[in-house]
C-alpha cells in the first residue's frame, strides 16, 4: 500500500534525495543569466586587453553556459518529479560538472588578468568578477554543500595563485582576504546545509501528517483522493472497495473506545496485507475503510484472496466496474 512514514529520514530516502537534486535545478533563469553576465565581463576584458587567452576563456564559458542550459531543459523533461535515484544521480553529476567548470574558468580569468595585465582595466574586471562570484556562490547549492565547497576552492585557489605570482603587494593582500573568505565559507556552507535539510524534513513531515490517519497509520481521505486523481490523469482504471466493520458501535459501547481503537488498528493491518505498493488503503471516517486497486493489480489481488480471476462471473463484474 502507499507508504506514509511517520519519521522521514533522508539517509536512504529516494524521495528526499530527489528533492535535494531538484533544488539544484530550482532557479534555471538565475543561473543562465548569471553565466551570461560573467561571459559579458570576460568579453569586455578581452576587448580592453586584446589578449587571446581571455577570448579563449570567454568562448569556453559560452560552451559551459550552453551545457548548463541544456542540463536544466533535460532535467525538466526527464527527471523533475521522478524519484529514481540512479536518474537523479546522473543529473547531480551534470550539475556539479557545470558548476565546477564555471568556477575553474572564472578563477583562471582572474588569475591570468592580474598576472598578465596588472593594474589595467582587464585586471580590475578580473578581480571584481572573482570577488563577485565568491560572494554570490557561497549561499547557493545548499542542498548539496560539497558542490559549493569545491566551487569555492576551485575559484579561490586558482585566483590566489595568480595574485601571488603577480608579485604586487596590493594583489597579495587581496589574496590573503580571498583565503580567509574561503576558510569562512567552507564552514558556513555546512551550517546552511543543515538548516536547509532541517527545514525540508519539517515540511515533508507536515505533508505526510496531512495525508495520514493518526489512529491506524493508513492513508486518509485527502491522500486517497490525490492518488485517485493521479490514476485518472495517467488513464489507469481502478477499482474502489468500501469496507466497514459490522457492529463496531457495539464494541465501542460495550468495551470502550480504547478497545475500539485497537480493533480498528488490527483491521487496518489485516486489510493492508492483501494489497501491493501500487494500491492505496485509506480510512475515511469512523470504521469505514476504502481500498483503491489499480486495474493492473486487480487479478493478482483476487488470486491472493482465493478467487479465480478467470471466473466468468468475476470477469463480468470487473467489466461493469471499469466501463
Amino acid at each position: 500500500t502507499v507508504a506514509i512514514p511517520m519519521n522521514p529520514s533522508h539517509g536512504n530516502d529516494d524521495s528526499f534525495y530527489a528533492s535535494m537534486i531538484e533544488a539544484l535545478y530550482g532557479t534555471p533563469s538565475a543561473v543562465i543569466l548569471g553565466m551570461m553576465i560573467i561571459n559579458g565581463i570576460i568579453l569586455s576584458a578581452y576587448f580592453l586587453s586584446g589578449a587571446p587567452i581571455i577570448l579563449g576563456l570567454a568562448c569556453l564559458l559560452f560552451v559551459i553556459n550552453g551545457f548548463r542550459w541544456f542540463s536544466h531543459r533535460l532535467y525538466d523533461q526527464k527527471a523533475r518529479g521522478l524519484k529514481d535515484r540512479a536518474v537523479q544521480r546522473q543529473f547531480e553529476r551534470m550539475a556539479l560538472l557545470g558548476a565546477w567548470s564555471t568556477a575553474a574558468t572564472v578563477g583562471l580569468f582572474g588569475a591570468y588578468s592580474v598576472f598578465a595585465h596588472p593594474y589595467q582595466a582587464a585586471s580590475i574586471l578580473g578581480v571584481a568578477q572573482n570577488m563577485r562570484y565568491l560572494g554570490g556562490v557561497s549561499g547557493r547549492n545548499a542542498s548539496r554543500p560539497y558542490i559549493t565547497q569545491i566551487q569555492m576552492a576551485l575559484v579561490s585557489i586558482t585566483f590566489i595563485f595568480g595574485l601571488i605570482f603577480s608579485g604586487e603587494l596590493a594583489y597579495l593582500l587581496i589574496g590573503i582576504a580571498v583565503g580567509f573568505t574561503l576558510l569562512a565559507t567552507l564552514s558556513s556552507v555546512r551550517s546552511i546545509h543543515e538548516v536547509y535539510v532541517s527545514r525540508l524534513q519539517t515540511m515533508r513531515k507536515l505533508e505526510m501528517l496531512a495525508k495520514r490517519d493518526a489512529l491506524t497509520g493508513l492513508a486518509n481521505r485527502y491522500a486517497l483522493m490525490e492518488q485517485m486523481e493521479k490514476w485518472h490523469s495517467a488513464d489507469k482504471p481502478f477499482l474502489l472497495i468500501s469496507i466497514d466493520l459490522d457492529n463496531f458501535k457495539h464494541v465501542n459501547d460495550m468495551f470502550g473506545h480504547t478497545m475500539g481503537d485497537d480493533l480498528l488498528r488490527e483491521a487496518a493491518q489485516r486489510i493492508t496485507r492483501h494489497y501491493t505498493d501500487d494500491d492505496v488503503v485509506a480510512r475515511v471516517g469512523g470504521d469505514i475503510i476504502l481500498a483503491g486497486d489499480v486495474m493492473s493489480s486487480v487479478n493478482s489481488t483476487l488470486a491472493r484472496n482465493g478467487f479465480d480471476p478467470k471466473d466468468p462471473a468475476l470477469a463480468e463484474q470487473k467489466e461493469q466496474y471499469f466501463q
